[in-house]
C-alpha cells in the first residue's frame, strides 16, 4: 500500500501510478483533503487548513475491458512544532523594558508568540511577532519571569522561560571636613549622588557626641558645639533612593579656639610580634609648626613617639589584642586636645588539614601531618584527641609513627591541630586503615621492595603511589590490590585541596632468590610516562596539561640473582600480558571536591563547586 508524508497547507503531485491505457478513480475514505487525479494517473492532494494526521483513497486500473482490484494509498499529513528560546533580560526599576523572544519553525510554518504563565512583579505585553514590554511593580527590585510559547496554527512549542532581573543602584555618601570656631553655629551641605538619577534624601545614622547636628532630607545640615568644647567631632550619615539605603559616610567636625591645634583620632593594625610604623596628623588654625606630645603610653606593648607625629608600636611578646596611647599636638604656645590612637594586634590561626593511611603488616605507620599559617608563623602540631585503638608519637616537624594496639583491624583515628604557640587552629583528624592480606598463612617470605611513583603538576602539588612485594601465599600467581583513599591537605595559597591516593600492595609467587618485580609505565595521550620502575628507582611524570587521570601499564615480572628477567610479562591476575592503571588525580570531577571531614572553617570552594564528604573507591 503506497504511503505519502505531507505536511499541513502543502499540496502533494504525484507520479503516474502505470502507463495503462486509462485510469478509474474510486474516492472512498478520503475525508481530510481534496484530490484531483489526471488522465495520465498522477494527482494532486491537498489537506484540509490545519489538518494533521491520515488520511487515504482508494483507486482501480481499467484498460476498457477489465478493472484492477482496488488499491489503497496512505498520506500521512504531519507537522513539526516551533522551537522557541530562553532569554534574560534586565531593567532598572521604574522603567519599561522593550526586548523581543525568539524562536522558529522547522517547516517554515508563519508562527506567533502566546504568553502561557505571566510575570509575578509587573505587567507584560508580549506581541505576536515576540517583542513585549515589561515594566516591573512601583519600587519592586528583585528577580522576575514569565513563559511563553509560539504557535504554527497547529501545534505549540514547549513552555520557555524569560528572566528578568529588576536592579536598582543605591545612592553614594562622600566623607567631609569641617572647621569652626569654638561657640560657632556651623551651616553646610552633605554631598551624594544616585547612578541611577533617582530622587534621594539624606537621612542622619550617628549624631556627634560633642554636639548638635539638624540634618534635613535635602543635605543641607548646621552643627552646634557644645560650650566650651575644642576637639574633634564627627556625625555620620546616609542616602536613600526609596528602595535602597546607600553607605554611611563620615563628617569630621574640627572645633577649634583659633590658636591651639587639633589632634585627630585614629586607628591602626599589625600583626602580632611585629612592628608598627605610622603617623599622626593634626592641624593648627595659625598654620605654625607643630610638635607631638606623648600623654599615656600603650600597656600592652612599646612606643617611641617622634616630634613630627611619626611613631613605632611594638606589641609584647605573643600578644594578640587591643592596644592604645593618647597624645596632643603643641605650637610652643598653645596645648591642643588629646586624642586616642587605637592598635589591634591580630593573629590568624593556622589552618591543619587531615589525612588517611594504611597499616603496613608491622602493625604500623609513618605519616606527615600537614598545616599552614597565613601569616607566616612558625607552626608546630599538637595532638587534641588520640586514637582509641593504639599510640601515636608526634614530633614537632608534623612526622608521626602511630602504633596499632593488639589484633587491632578496621578503622582507628585520632586528631590535631596546629599552633604558631598564639593561637592554635581548629583541630584535623587522621584516619588509620588496616589493609588484609589475601591468602591463607601457609606463605612464603620474600624480599620487601618499595615502588612509589610521583606524580608532578595540577596546583604544585604531589600525588604519591607506593606499592610493595610482600608475603606471598603458595601455589597462587602474582596478585594484585588496591585502595583508593581521600588524601587532603592545605597547599602554600592557603587552598584546601584533595587529592586520591591508591595504595597498592602486589604478591609475587615465583622461587627465585632475590626475586623482584619490573613495573614497566606505558605511553598516553594524558601525560608522558617514561623508563623502568627497578628496586629503588623513582619515575617522575611531569603532567603537560590539566588533566584529572594518569594512565600507566604496568608488568610485573620477575628477575633472578644475576637480573635477568625470567618467566612471562604478568598482569595483576597472574595472567599474561600487561595493566592499565588509571590513576586519579584532583578530585575535580563534576565540579566535586571530596573531603574525610568539614574543610577548615572560612574555607570557600571556588564557584560552582561542591565540597562532599566520605571516602572514594
Amino acid at each position: 500500500m503506497p504511503m505519502v508524508m505531507l505536511s499541513p497547507c502543502q499540496c502533494f503531485r504525484a507520479p503516474a501510478f502505470s502507463r495503462r491505457n486509462q485510469f478509474r478513480l474510486r474516492p472512498t475514505g478520503l475525508t481530510n483533503g481534496t484530490l484531483t487525479f489526471h488522465p495520465d494517473g498522477t494527482f494532486t492532494y491537498t489537506p484540509n487548513t490545519h489538518y494533521v494526521g491520515t488520511d487515504s483513497f482508494t483507486y482501480t486500473w481499467s484498460d476498457g475491458i477489465a478493472t484492477s482490484e482496488p488499491a489503497t494509498v496512505s498520506i500521512n499529513v504531519y507537522n513539526n512544532a516551533p522551537v522557541a528560546y530562553d532569554a534574560s533580560f534586565n531593567v532598572l526599576h521604574d522603567q519599561t523594558l522593550n526586548a523581543a523572544v525568539s524562536g522558529y519553525d522547522p517547516d517554515g510554518d508563519a508562527i506567533t508568540a502566546q504568553v502561557a504563565n505571566g510575570p509575578s512583579h509587573g505587567t507584560l505585553t508580549l506581541n505576536a511577532d515576540g517583542s513585549f514590554t515589561y515594566t516591573a511593580a512601583w519600587h519592586y527590585v528583585g528577580p522576575d519571569s514569565f513563559t511563553y510559547h509560539w504557535s504554527d496554527g497547529v501545534a505549540l512549542s514547549n513552555a520557555i522561560n524569560v528572566f528578568i532581573e529588576v536592579t536598582n543602584n543605591p545612592p553614594v555618601a562622600e566623607d567631609a571636613t569641617y572647621s569652626i570656631l569654638q561657640g560657632q553655629l556651623l551651616s553646610g551641605t552633605v554631598a551624594g549622588n544616585d547612578a541611577d538619577g533617582d530622587v534621594i534624601t539624606a537621612a542622619l545614622d550617628f549624631g556627634p557626641s560633642h554636639g548638635t547636628v539638624n540634618l534635613q532630607e535635602d543635605g543641607t545640615f548646621t552643627y552646634e558645639p557644645v560650650s566650651g568644647f575644642v576637639g574633634v567631632d564627627s556625625f555620620t550619615y546616609s542616602w536613600s533612593d526609596g528602595l535602597d539605603q546607600g553607605n554611611a559616610a563620615r563628617i569630621t567636625l574640627v572645633v577649634h579656639d583659633g590658636h591651639s591645634p587639633i589632634a585627630y583620632d585614629a586607628a591602626f593594625s599589625v600583626l602580632h610580634d611585629q612592628e608598627l610604623a605610622g603617623r599622626l596628623s593634626g592641624w593648627d588654625p595659625d598654620g605654625d609648626v607643630l610638635t607631638a606630645v606623648l600623654d599615656s603610653s600603650p600597656a600592652n606593648g612599646s612606643l617611641v613617639l617622634q616630634p613630627d607625629g611619626r611613631f613605632t608600636y611594638i606589641p609584647s611578646q605573643h600578644y594578640v589584642g587591643s592596644d592604645s596611647f593618647t597624645y596632643h599636638w603643641s605650637d610652643g604656645l598653645n596645648d591642643g586636645p588629646i586624642a586616642t590612637v587605637l592598635v589591634e594586634v591580630s593573629n590568624r590561626a593556622p589552618i591543619s588539614s587531615g589525612v588517611c593511611l594504611g597499616l603496613t603488616e608491622t602493625g604500623s605507620v609513618e605519616g606527615q601531618l600537614y598545616g599552614y599559617d597565613p601569616d607566616g608563623d612558625a607552626v608546630w602540631p599538637l595532638i587534641f584527641e588520640p586514637p582509641a585503638h593504639g599510640t601515636v608519637l608526634l614530633q614537632s616537624d608534623g612526622s608521626f609513627r602511630y602504633e596499632a594496639g593488639p589484633e587491632f583491624s578496621g578503622t582507628d583515628s585520632f586528631s590535631f591541630r596546629y599552633t604558631d604557640g598564639t593561637t592554635s587552629g581548629q583541630p584535623a583528624q587522621v584516619c588509620i586503615h588496616s589493609l588484609f592480606l589475601c591468602g591463607e598463612d601457609n606463605s612464603q617470605n620474600v624480599p620487601e621492595i618499595d615502588y612509589s611513583l610521583q606524580l608532578n603538576g595540577l596546583i604544585a602539588s604531589l600525588v604519591k603511589q607506593g606499592w610493595k612485594l610482600r608475603k606471598a601465599p603458595k601455589e597462587r600467581g602474582p596478585y594484585f590490590r588496591y585502595m583508593v583513599q581521600p588524601y587532603q591537605f592545605v597547599n602554600q595559597l592557603g587552598q584546601f585541596i584533595t587529592l586520591r591516593r591508591a595504595l597498592f600492595t602486589v604478591f609475587d609467587w615465583q622461587p627465585v632468590p632475590n626475586s623482584a618485580v619490573l613495573v614497566r609505565p606505558g605511553e598516553n595521550k594524558s601525560a608522558f610516562i617514561g623508563g623502568i620502575f627497578e628496586r629503588e628507582k623513582e619515575i617522575t611524570i611531569s603532567i603537560e596539561a590539566e588533566v584529572e587521570k594518569v594512565k600507566v601499564f604496568l608488568e610485573f615480572k620477575a628477575k633472578d640473582a644475576q637480573g635477568q628477567i625470567v618467566g612471562e610479562s604478568l598482569n595483576v591476575n597472574g595472567e599474561a600480558g600487561k595493566e592499565l592503571l588509571v590513576i586519579g588525580l584532583l578530585e575535580r570531577v563534576s565540579n566535586r571536591i571530596r573531603t574525610l571531614d568539614a574543610p577548615p572553617p572560612g574555607y570557600l570552594p571556588p564557584p560552582d563547586v561542591v565540597v562532599e564528604q566520605g571516602y572514594t573507591g
